[in-house]
């Protein structure tokens, strides 16, 4: 073949390349507004019931609750490696972790708040077993030390995602060495995050019987949010293995403050 020729070719297989990656891109960007329209419902659906919540409960029960998350966090990833050596565990159908966490949610709102305070542990430690399954359909090893942490990344992607500078949005790097001080750091960032976003479910929940009924929908709608961000992240990390030259969280999150822009001068 002539040299020519050759380059040509070498060409077209890159630009193919680079349109295929900028296109995932876009897909990823719109996977991840579908999913912020749910929950945004769900900052809606508890309205103003957060506002009378905050008022009614008592002095330090926010930091409470922010150290229940905190454990919760703890204690998934602690058990995520025990729980790993059960054969069992991958074998459980798709739908194991949507039923578990709703069930669970409506088991925790029969009795309001208290109730679904109790439950977060529960819903957490199982959120976290649903990313680690995630992960695996993009070629990771659900038991690997660096696939847990970014499981617990998972649940910092539950506000705005403004750099992938953060310590939050970054990916995990096993080069950097995996010590306890990084894993706590994570757990914190990710708790700190995820607050907010309990605070909504718990502000919809905190009606006894009523929120028997919207615990169990929260709670679905809550793991179906961030089991898509779960598939958006390793599908990112997946994209940075593929295409080391390229930096896709930069690019993602770039293409997602283009397409916001583009909404708001529109």
């Amino acid at each position: 073949m002539p040299v020519l020729g050759l380059w040509v070719i070498i060409f077209m297989d890159d630009n193919l390349l680079a349109v295929s990656y900028h296109s995932q891109i876009i897909e990823l960007v719109n996977q991840y507004n579908d999913a912020e329209g749910l929950m945004m419902k769900l900052a809606n659906f508890a309205g103003d019931k957060i506002e009378g919540l905050l008022k009614s409960i008592p002095d330090g029960f926010e930091a409470e609750i922010h150290k229940m998350i905190k454990t919760g966090l703890e204690k998934a990833y602690d058990t995520s490696e025990a729980i790993n050596k059960n054969s069992l565990l991958p074998n459980v159908p798709n739908y194991f972790h949507k039923t578990a966490v709703t069930l669970s949610g409506a088991v925790g709102g029969l009795t309001g708040l208290p109730g679904a305070v109790a439950e977060l542990p529960i819903t957490i430690t199982t959120m976290f077993s649903s990313f680690q399954r995630i992960s695996e359909q993009y070629g990771f090893d659900r038991s690997e030390p660096e696939t847990r942490l970014e499981c617990l990344k998972v649940f910092s992607m539950g506000g705005p995602l403004n750099s992938d500078d953060d310590l939050d949005l970054s990916f995990v790097s096993a080069r950097i060495g995996l010590n306890g001080q990084i894993v706590s750091n994570i757990i914190s960032a990710a708790s700190k995050k995820l607050i907010v976003v309990i605070t909504n479910k718990l502000g919809a929940q905190s009606v006894p019987i009523l929120g028997a009924i919207t615990g169990a929908t929260l709670n679905y709608a809550f793991i179906n949010y961030y089991e898509e961000m779960a598939h958006i992240r390793f599908k990112l990390k997946q994209l940075q293995l593929l295409h080391p030259n390229n930096h896709p969280l930069s690019d993602f999150i770039q293409a997602l403050k283009e397409q916001k822009n583009k909404v708001y001068d529109g």
